[in-house]
C-alpha cells in the first residue's frame, strides 16, 4: 500500500520545482508535454488523447497489486521497445 501511496505523490509532483500540483495542473502539463510531438493541424486534439492514454495507463498500472514485481524495471524495458519502434 505505501508503494501506491509514494506513486501518487510522485505523479502530482512538478519535478521542476517539488510542489504538489493541483489537478489540473497536472493535466495542463501532460497535455503540454504531447504538443511539441503532434501535428501542427490537429496538435491540441492528439496532444489530449496522447495525455488521456498515458493517465489511463499510469491508473492501470497502480490498481495492480501485484507484489514483488519490479515494474521500474518492466516500464524501462517498454520505454526502450517504444524506442525501437521509431527506427523503424
Amino acid at each position: 500500500m505505501l508503494y501506491k501511496l509514494k506513486w501518487k505523490l510522485l505523479v502530482i509532483m512538478n519535478l521542476k520545482t517539488n510542489k504538489i500540483m493541483t489537478e489540473k495542473e497536472k493535466a495542463q502539463e501532460l497535455v503540454n508535454k504531447f504538443l511539441q510531438y503532434t501535428p501542427v493541424e490537429f496538435e491540441y486534439e492528439y496532444a489530449i488523447q496522447c495525455a488521456l492514454i498515458a493517465v489511463d495507463e499510469i491508473l492501470s498500472f497502480i490498481e495492480d497489486d501485484r507484489i514483488g514485481f519490479n515494474w521500474k524495471d518492466y516500464y524501462k524495458e517498454v520505454k526502450q521497445e517504444i524506442e525501437k519502434t521509431n527506427k523503424i
